[in-house]
């Protein structure tokens, strides 16, 4: 009766022990994942206080210790992960956009190179033609002469 008694309290301060880890390290989490941008590195604390709030809740559910705080720990840790992985969406979606906009903006560019380029050919054209007519007068004065 005493080995087992022993047992059982060695594995009350352990599901106890990894029930605080998982609270604490879901705390931080769940504060981490607020913060603007460096907030999607939360889940890696998350994942890690995950892992600990679910070994704690197996142990306790097998000696039947008690399941609050680990429950806690796990629905801190939870929250912590979807708040870094809705803002992780949400800075994809807008890198994405991003890059349509960019891509949208080099092909107005490129349409205003074209449509310059086909002026200047206008251009060269015209000045071709004053030149040809500036010729052709140049040559009737000589021929005048």
């Amino acid at each position: 009766m005493t080995t087992e008694n022993t047992q059982i309290k060695k594995y009350e301060s352990i599901t106890t022990g990894f029930g605080i880890t998982g609270l604490v390290l879901g705390i931080i989490t769940l504060l981490v994942s607020f913060i603007p941008c460096f907030g999607i590195y939360a889940y890696l604390s998350g994942i890690v206080a995950i892992l600990f709030s679910l070994i704690a809740l197996v142990v306790a559910y097998k000696y039947n210790h008690p399941k609050g705080l680990i429950i806690a720990a796990l629905i801190t840790s939870l929250l912590g992960c979807g708040i870094a992985y809705s803002q992780y969406l949400t800075i994809q979606s807008l890198a994405e956009q991003s890059i349509e906009v960019g891509k949208e903006l080099i092909e107005q560019i490129e349409e205003e190179a074209r449509s310059e380029q086909i002026i200047n050919e206008v251009d060269d054209v015209d000045q071709v033609d004053e030149i040809d007519e500036l010729d052709e007068k140049v040559i009737e004065k000589e021929d005048i002469n």
